[in-house]
């Protein structure tokens, strides 16, 4: 339960709150970094205090915003390094990797200091359904969109028109995934064909 809440706070804060832009001129300009970090920090601070103390969670909480800031300070520097450039797809996904092993590793060592509340379990599947479909939207489409720069398959220097284009096929490739997800959630898997 703990570490769902967590990796919801955590692609929440990392992907759903953070715009394209952001993204973008948090590599150039320090202060959107520090934006980024705060409301990455706002978000899994109340995702930790609903699961205990403030006492209890200041530590954990304390490693988790200052790791994250650490790995996309580091991310951010190898992919101005020229060379780098060019494996952001990969960068991308070795950052996420650590950035969820670190909350997973919490989540675990948070089980012991937490305060236990009646009722999480009731909550469960939510979070898990929630979880699958941010997943399902704004990580799998910054991925899809990597993935396509790395191969060669977009490049970033498009027209306005072309960009316009694109950026209707990113909304549509997230409501086919969330189409798809739905059908396959509900056993209809033959809706998803047709």
């Amino acid at each position: 339960m703990e570490i769902l809440l967590l990796l919801t706070a955590h692609f929440l804060g990392d992907f759903m709150l953070q715009r394209s832009d952001l993204a973008l001129k948090k590599r150039e300009d320090f202060k959107f970094f520090i934006l980024h970090c705060t409301i990455y920090s706002v978000g899994m601070f109340l995702a930790l205090v609903s699961l205990g103390r403030f006492n209890d969670i200041i530590f954990i909480f304390l490693i988790l915003t200052v790791s994250h800031s650490i790995l996309d300070f580091i991310s951010i520097k190898m992919l101005r390094i020229t060379a780098l450039k060019e494996k952001e797809l990969i960068i991308f996904i070795i950052d996420q990797i650590l950035h969820v092993s670190v909350v997973i590793i919490l989540g675990y060592i948070m089980k012991e200091y937490i305060t236990k509340v009646n009722g999480y379990e009731q909550v469960y599947n939510i979070l898990v359904y929630v979880l699958i479909y941010m997943i399902c939207l704004t990580p799998s489409a910054v991925f899809i969109k990597k993935a396509f720069k790395h191969f060669s398959i977009q490049d970033d220097n498009e027209s306005e028109t072309r960009e316009n284009k694109v950026k209707s096929g990113y909304l549509i490739g997230m409501l086919e995934r969330v189409i798809i997800l739905t059908l396959g959630l509900n056993g209809q898997l033959g809706a998803i064909g047709f």
